[in-house]
Protein backbone atom coordinates (compact mmCIF):
# COMPACT_ATOMS: atom_id res chain seq x y z
CA UNK A 1 0.00 0.00 0.00
CA UNK A 2 1.24 3.12 -0.99
CA UNK A 3 1.78 5.87 1.81
CA UNK A 4 -0.65 9.04 0.79
CA UNK A 5 0.65 12.15 -0.26
CA UNK A 6 1.33 15.09 2.20
CA UNK A 7 0.08 18.48 1.07
CA UNK A 8 1.05 21.79 2.97
CA UNK A 9 -1.69 24.52 3.29
CA UNK A 10 -1.52 28.00 4.58
CA UNK A 11 -4.43 28.94 6.50
CA UNK A 12 -5.60 31.98 8.07
CA UNK A 13 -8.06 33.35 11.07
CA UNK A 14 -9.32 36.68 10.08
CA UNK A 15 -9.52 38.31 13.19
CA UNK A 16 -12.24 41.42 11.93
CA UNK A 17 -14.51 38.81 10.61
CA UNK A 18 -13.86 35.92 12.79
CA UNK A 19 -13.35 32.94 10.55
CA UNK A 20 -11.08 31.01 9.14
CA UNK A 21 -9.70 31.09 5.54
CA UNK A 22 -7.62 29.19 3.03
CA UNK A 23 -4.83 30.86 1.57
CA UNK A 24 -3.20 27.82 -0.70
CA UNK A 25 -2.22 24.43 -1.23
CA UNK A 26 1.74 23.47 -1.12
CA UNK A 27 3.58 20.69 -2.28
CA UNK A 28 6.09 21.33 -0.18
CA UNK A 29 6.65 22.77 3.83
CA UNK A 30 8.85 25.41 2.40
CA UNK A 31 7.15 26.86 0.32
CA UNK A 32 4.20 26.66 2.25
CA UNK A 33 6.58 28.62 4.71
CA UNK A 34 7.78 31.03 2.16
CA UNK A 35 3.86 32.08 1.11
CA UNK A 36 3.19 32.85 4.92
CA UNK A 37 6.26 35.41 4.81
CA UNK A 38 5.14 36.65 1.80
CA UNK A 39 1.27 37.20 3.47
CA UNK A 40 2.99 38.40 6.63
CA UNK A 41 4.93 41.26 5.20
CA UNK A 42 2.10 42.16 2.67
CA UNK A 43 -0.75 42.13 6.33
CA UNK A 44 2.03 44.65 7.90
CA UNK A 45 1.73 46.80 5.27
CA UNK A 46 -2.29 46.86 5.01
CA UNK A 47 -3.89 45.97 8.23
CA UNK A 48 -4.00 47.28 12.04
CA UNK A 49 -1.83 44.93 14.38
CA UNK A 50 -4.84 44.95 16.53
CA UNK A 51 -6.34 43.26 13.61
CA UNK A 52 -3.99 41.74 11.85
CA UNK A 53 -4.94 38.03 10.43
CA UNK A 54 -3.27 35.16 12.13
CA UNK A 55 -1.86 32.80 9.59
CA UNK A 56 0.02 29.58 10.03
CA UNK A 57 0.58 25.98 7.79
CA UNK A 58 -1.09 22.72 8.52
CA UNK A 59 -0.19 19.53 6.93
CA UNK A 60 -2.79 17.11 5.31
CA UNK A 61 -3.12 13.80 3.29
CA UNK A 62 -4.75 13.66 0.44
Amino acid sequence: MSEPKKQWVLMGHDTFGRHDYVVGTFATREEAEAALREKEAQHEKTQDVSLRDELWVEERHR
